[in-house]
């Protein structure tokens, strides 16, 4: 496949379809210009998820019940100054707008790790980005494979609320 505006998108339909691909072009210019679009692209935007009040007190209470997620009075007087959702709750807003994404064929989710950067509070939209930092194809059951996904929650203001990593086992797409 070439590397022009049209191929370009040819080459990520296939690669969404689970094709090994390659493409050629005149210059390694092209080549880097064509990755660069193709990751751009395949870097998923999902829609955003609104954290309500009710919902961050109502989850909190159940789960992880701090004054700082569940009082409003009490969380101004904490170091965080207001509400915030708890650890648990943002994993859940992590975990719902990444299966709204396409589906892929996951077996299972082999490890996730969050890093919290920034307290979300009601009233914030989050949207997620994710990316796949590497994939590898298993050495000792064959038709299966592991990706490494690195994930972003962000605000409507393009804050970094938490960093997700997670790597899934997926079956794997043979090319015909």
């Amino acid at each position: 496949v070439g590397s022009g505006t049209m191929a370009t998108g040819i080459i990520e339909v296939f690669i969404k379809a689970g094709y090994e691909t390659l493409y050629v072009a005149r210059s390694p210019e092209k080549i880097a210009a064509v990755r660069a679009a193709l990751e751009r692209s395949l870097t998923k935007g999902v829609q955003r998820g609104k954290l309500t009040e009710e919902d961050v007190v109502g989850l909190a209470r159940v789960w992880d019940p701090q004054p700082f997620h569940v009082d409003p009075e009490a969380a101004r007087e904490s170091p965080f100054g207001g509400l915030t959702a708890s650890t648990c709750h943002i994993f859940c807003v992590a975990a719902k707008l990444l299966s709204q994404m396409e589906p892929l064929a996951v077996i299972a989710a082999a490890r996730h790790e969050l890093d919290l950067l920034r307290p979300a509070r009601p009233g914030d939209r989050l949207s997620i980005t994710v990316a796949c930092a590497e994939k590898r194809e298993s050495r000792s059951k064959a038709g299966r494979g592991t990706v490494r996904l690195e994930s972003e929650l962000k605000t409507t203001d393009g804050s970094v609320t938490a960093r997700l990593t997670s790597v899934i086992v997926l079956a794997r797409m043979e090319a015909t």
